[in-house]
């Protein structure tokens, strides 16, 4: 039996005190799906440019090879939901995804909040799933500084990372 991942929330990141949500994803959104093993579908916010194209606005959480801002070919499934094909034009982002290990120190689970903090000047955008399961979205000229300060952080036991793009 299929399994259908969708994760409706909008990419955000912290400027001072504030939170800001990306900007393309305020306009009206679409869920894009991308089979990403069998029988298992993710489904990533998206703006139709065209009938046929889609740009990302969401940061994929178990897709590889896709980033937030890519624009993807899209075809109707047989229920009619748009279904991404391939990628056509890619962004200038990178996708990272953190997974926080053991019992959070605190209750509730704040461990993600000082990582969006910690990562605040590099102008990452995030999509939490979970308290201890987020995407993190960077610019190609700030991911691997990003992938510095994880790789240090997850060297440290706090959570495990990985690159997926």
């Amino acid at each position: 039996m299929a399994a259908y991942l969708e994760h409706p929330a909008r990419p955000t990141r912290l400027a001072g005190d504030e939170y800001l949500v990306f900007p393309d994803a305020l306009n009206e959104n679409a869920t894009v799906w991308f089979a990403f093993e069998p029988d298992r579908w993710e489904g990533v916010l998206a703006v139709r440019i065209t009938p046929d194209r889609a740009r990302l606005v969401g940061v994929p959480l178990w897709t590889y090879g896709v980033n937030l801002g890519d624009v993807v070919e899209i075809v109707a499934s047989a229920e009619g939901a748009p279904v991404a094909v391939r990628v056509v034009e890619r962004s200038s982002n990178r996708t990272f995804r953190v997974v926080f290990q053991g019992t959070p120190p605190q209750e509730p689970d704040e461990r993600w909040r000082d990582l969006v903090v910690d990562l605040e000047a590099k102008g990452c955008w995030f999509d939490v799933l979970r308290p201890d399961y987020l995407a993190i979205s960077a610019s190609v000229d700030q991911a691997d500084a990003v992938e510095e300060y994880l790789h240090s952080r997850s060297e440290e036991g706090d959570f495990i990372y990985e690159r997926s793009s």
